[in-house]
C-alpha cells in the first residue's frame, strides 16, 4: 500500500511525522512519501522518498502558493492513504475524498488554542479566527477515515466531530537517549530543548539562571528573532550557552552534559493540557524535569516523582527549583530514573507506533472490504 504524508510547516527531519510515523510504516512494508516545503532537495531518507515542492519565506504565502503546490504534488503520486500534518491542509484532505482516497488527519495541537496565543495577532482577530478554526473543524473533520490527535485533551475535543478519533502520543523512541551510567560526571548546567518563545517561559528563565551559580544549555530557534536580540542584552545572558538547532545527536549531549530540563511554559490555552514532548525526552535521557505546575502537568509529575513543578511567571521559584536538582545530586539522580523508567514503562513509542499500525491495517481491511462489494455488484 502507497501512503503520501503532506506537510506544508514542518521540516522534512520532523520527529513526529518522519522519526516516528514514516519510519514505523517503512518497517511494517508501506511504500512511504513525504511532501513537504522546504529548500532541500528531492531524496530517499531511510526508505522514505522525500519530495520537497520548494519553500515560501512568508506565512501567508506560503499558505496559498505551498498549498498549492503541495496538492499538485500529492496528485500525482496516487497514494491509497494520505495522511495530513498542518491545518491549512484541511481543503486538500477535503478534495482527496471526493477523488475516492482515504485521509487521516494528524492533529499536532489544539489549534484554536494556539490561535489564541499567538503574539502577531490583535485580540478581537485572535477570538474570530480561533472561532472560524473551530467552525472549520465542525464541518470538515466529520469527512475524514481517521483523526489522530496528539494527546487525549485533543481527542476530547475532536472526537465530538468525527467518532473516528484516535490519541497517538508524541512519546519518545526507547534508546533514542539514554541515561547516563555515571552521574558526577554531569556539568553544573540544565537543558532547554525546542521551540524558543516569550509564551514558553524564556524570559523568565534567562532570569532564573542570573540567579543561580550554574549556566544553561539553551538550544532551539527563536521566534521572533527579536527576542533573541532582547535577551543578548541580558546581564544573565553570559550564563547562556546558545547552540541554535542542533542535531538529535547532539541534543542528546546536551542531556547527558544537564543535571535537569527544563519546560516552564507560561498559562495559556493550549499549553495547560498539553503533552510537551521535550518532558518526555528529558525523561528518556534519565534527568529529572522543572515543569509548570498546572494541574495536569503537576499531577503528571508528582506521580511518577520526576521532577519539582514552579510557578512559570516567577523567576525566583524557578531558580530555587534549578538550585535544589544542581545541588543534590543523589535527589536528582533519584528523580531522573523514576522518570526513565516511567518512559521505559508506560511512555515510549513502541505502544504509539503499534496503534499506528493497527489504524493502517484497519484502512486496508476497509478498503479491500468496499473492493470486493464492488466487484460483486
Amino acid at each position: 500500500m502507497k501512503v503520501c504524508h503532506l506537510t506544508s510547516v514542518h521540516p522534512r527531519s520532523d520527529v513526529r511525522i518522519y522519526k516516528k510515523e514514516c519510519t514505523s510504516l517503512i518497517s511494517a512494508g508501506y511504500n512511504v512519501l513525504l511532501v513537504v516545503a522546504d529548500d532541500l532537495p528531492d531524496e530517499d531518507q531511510d526508505g522514505v522518498a522525500v519530495i520537497s515542492v520548494g519553500k515560501k519565506s512568508n506565512r501567508f504565502i506560503r499558505m496559498l502558493v505551498s498549498v498549492f503546490q503541495i496538492c499538485r504534488a500529492a496528485v500525482k503520486q496516487n497514494a491509497d492513504v494520505y495522511h495530513f500534518h498542518d491545518p491549512e491542509l484541511i481543503p486538500l484532505g477535503i478534495w482527496l475524498k471526493f477523488k475516492n482516497k482515504m485521509v487521516i488527519c494528524d492533529v499536532h495541537e489544539d489549534v484554536p488554542g494556539d490561535i489564541l496565543n499567538k503574539p502577531y495577532l490583535p485580540g478581537v482577530l485572535k477570538k474570530f479566527v480561533a472561532w472560524c478554526v473551530k467552525a472549520l473543524q465542525f464541518m470538515t473533520y466529520r469527512f475524514f477515515d481517521v483523526v489522530i490527535a496528539a494527546t487525549p485533551a485533543i481527542r476530547d475535543i475532536l472526537v465530538r466531530y468525527n467518532p473516528e478519533t484516535i490519541t497517538i502520543n508524541n512519546y519518545p523512541i526507547l534508546d533514542e537517549f539514554r541515561p547516563v551510567s555515571d552521574w558526577q560526571s554531569k556539568k553544573k548546567e540544565l537543558c532547554y530543548i525546542g521551540l524558543i518563545t516569550r509564551e514558553r517561559g524564556i524570559t523568565e528563565l534567562v532570569d532564573a539562571i542570573g540567579l543561580t551559580d550554574f549556566r544553561l544549555n539553551l538550544a532551539g530557534t527563536f521566534y521572533p528573532d527579536s527576542l533573541l536580540r532582547e535577551l543578548e542584552q541580558k546581564k544573565a545572558w553570559k550564563k547562556i550557552n546558545f547552540y541554535g538547532q542542533i542535531s538529535r545527536t547532539e541534543v542528546a549531549e546536551i542531556l547527558n552534559r544537564s543535571c535537569a530540563g527544563i519546560v516552564t511554559f507560561h498559562p495559556a490555552p493550549n499549553h495547560s493540557d498539553a503533552q510537551p514532548n521535550k518532558m518526555f525526552e528529558y525523561m528518556s535521557a534519565g534527568i529529572p524535569v522543572i515543569a509548570s505546575d498546572f494541574t495536569r502537568w503537576k499531577d503528571f509529575v508528582e506521580q511518577n516523582a520526576c521532577g519539582v513543578c514552579v510557578d512559570p511567571l516567577d523567576p525566583d521559584q524557578i531558580a530555587q527549583a534549578i538550585n535544589l536538582l544542581v545541588n543534590d545530586r543523589a535527589q536528582a539522580e533519584q528523580m531522573g530514573r523514576n522518570g526513565y523508567r516511567a518512559v521505559k514503562e508506560k511512555y515510549s513509542w513502541n505502544n504509539e507506533s503499534m496503534k499506528l499500525l493497527g489504524i493502517y491495517r484497519d484502512l486496508i481491511k476497509k478498503k479491500q472490504e468496499k473492493y470486493t462489494f464492488g466487484n460483486s455488484q
